[in-house]
């Protein structure tokens, strides 16, 4: 078979390719560390020590804008005594809160204290007071406290 065209001979081939195959050797094999030496970096200088962070404010005061008592009727099994909650509507101050209730007169509070609305017992016919401290995740506090009738009604 004939061709026209003039075909390289297999020597020529190899000299032609030697140096593409021999540069792409020495591409695979070398490292980082194997690669010629950067100039060295001046020192860095030490950073300066981080000021401490600022806790985080609120845009408004931490407030107990109202607590609600609310009388539950007569417990059973006991004589003039009835159940009672309370609610606290806090506003503002920083990140979740802390709640202190405290029975200040003819009234006793059960279950937990620190949850946004306690439960406890009352005096039928005695006029009540609790008091609540609230406390946000910076430390800030607001507090309350109401009055209400313990009634049987």
């Amino acid at each position: 078979m004939n061709s026209s065209a003039p075909r390289p001979s297999a020597r020529r081939l190899a000299l032609l390719a030697a140096p593409l195959l021999l540069g792409l050797a020495t591409f695979a094999t070398t490292t980082p560390a194997q690669a010629a030496p950067a100039t060295p970096a001046a020192p860095a200088a030490p950073a300066a020590p981080a000021a401490p962070a600022a806790p985080a404010r609120a845009n408004t005061a931490l407030t107990v804008g109202g607590i609600d008592c609310t009388d539950d009727g007569v417990m059973p099994g006991r004589v003039n005594v009835d159940q009672f909650d309370c609610d606290a509507a806090v506003d503002g101050g920083t990140g979740s809160y802390t709640y202190t209730w405290t029975s200040i007169a003819n009234s006793s509070l059960f279950g937990s204290t620190n949850t946004d609305d306690p439960w406890g017992q009352c005096v039928v016919g005695l006029r009540s007071s609790i008091k609540v401290t609230v406390q946000d995740s910076s430390g800030a506090t607001a507090g309350g406290q109401a009055g209400f009738l313990c009634s049987d009604a």
